[in-house]
């Protein structure tokens, strides 16, 4: 910023200057202001602040220039400490009033993302909610720097880059939501037959609880393998794996065929709901199919039904998962659609 100024010119700057200060204390002065969100006490203590001491060098200015000699090197000193605290002022409200905004955007695009998802324990969600909370608190702890009682050579002196840890935050932040707004693809590749238990107020019952209660058992006791039961024990993990593919299978043809039709959730519409009926029975006439033999230690399993039954229901999950966040992201993009359609208006 240059310091040596021609008097005219520095002057026109000055009355620019003082004009925008005073143009500031008074909006910030008006109880109307104070409906913007932003305007908080912790940012009218800043502004406040800052106006007490830009009109303090604005009297120091005076008394130099009234002097009967001239200090040329004290009025440069107090015109730059004036252009510094009128930049700090403006810039920094600035920044409060676009981050404000950005936060409330940001928040209400994960809330938009996650009510459509209807998961709120999905793990992106959760990320994506917690970095909110990281930006929020840097953003207050940039305030309250910014409003502290300091002395006019400690607002001078604060740094220019207050804002640095907040932008970064936000910048994470910004890469999460781009992640998120693809999330029902992320969330296809992933499904399983039971992820409907993952969405809030599924409909469920005495008998899907039993169900959904065995699912975990035996989800737990594969958890439970380690690698090497994977080289030497292979033929019992194997058994185990397939057992909880036929409960899977089992509790969601339960759970669409038990539901009222008043309680699914939209995305079942009633082809897929037909569709995964007829695929789940089928399902489990084969895996009863696989098991109807018998040998010298009771029920032997057809291992020739294995490759069928894999293929059967790499297919069911197939046709659910297309359908299924196929449906909720076209409901989610038409919602935005809406929306912008709004704003135009």
């Amino acid at each position: 910023m240059p310091r040596n100024l021609p008097y005219s010119t520095r002057q026109h700057a000055l009355y620019d200057k003082e004009a925008e200060v005073r143009e500031i204390a008074d909006l910030f002065s008006q109880a109307a202001l104070k409906t913007q969100p932003w305007h908080t006490e912790t940012v009218t203590r800043f502004v406040e602040r800052s106006v007490m001491d830009f009109q303090t060098l604005l009297k120091w200015l005076e008394e130099l220039e009234s002097a009967e000699n001239w200090d040329g090197e004290a009025i440069s000193d107090v015109s730059y400490g004036l252009a510094k605290l009128h930049q700090n002022l403006v810039t920094n409200l600035r920044e409060v009033e676009d981050n404000h905004k950005y936060q409330k955007y940001h928040a209400d695009c994960i809330n938009f993302i996650g009510q459509h998802l209807n998961k709120p324990n999905q793990y992106l969600i959760k990320v994506a909610n917690s970095q909110i909370l990281k930006m929020e608190e840097a953003y207050e702890k940039v305030v309250e720097e910014l409003a502290q009682n300091v002395s006019i050579g400690q607002r001078l002196d604060q740094k220019q880059n207050v804002w640095e840890e907040y932008r970064e935050v936000r910048r994470q932040l910004k890469q999460m939501k781009d992640r998120l707004w693809e999330v029902e693809a992320h969330e296809e590749r992933l499904v399983e037959l039971d992820d409907w238990r993952e969405e809030l107020g599924h409909w469920t019952s005495k008998n899907m609880q039993e169900l959904c209660g065995k699912i975990d058992k035996q989800n737990g006791k594969i958890m439970k393998y380690t690698r090497l039961d994977l080289d030497l024990r292979w033929n019992v993990v194997d058994r185990d794996l397939k057992k909880l593919q036929l409960l899977r299978v089992q509790t969601l043809l339960t759970w669409i065929s038990e539901q009222p039709v008043g309680s699914r959730p939209h995305w079942l519409c009633e082809e897929l709901k037909d569709h995964l009926v007829d695929a789940c029975r089928e399902y489990s006439r084969m895996e009863d199919s696989a098991c109807e033999g018998t040998g010298w230690v009771g029920v032997e399993r057809n291992s020739d039904y294995d490759l069928v039954l894999e293929m059967a229901y790499s297919k069911i999950r197939a046709s659910l998962a297309r359908v299924k966040y196929g449906r909720i992201e076209n409901k989610r993009h038409t919602r935005e659609l809406e929306i912008y359609r709004e704003w135009v208006e």
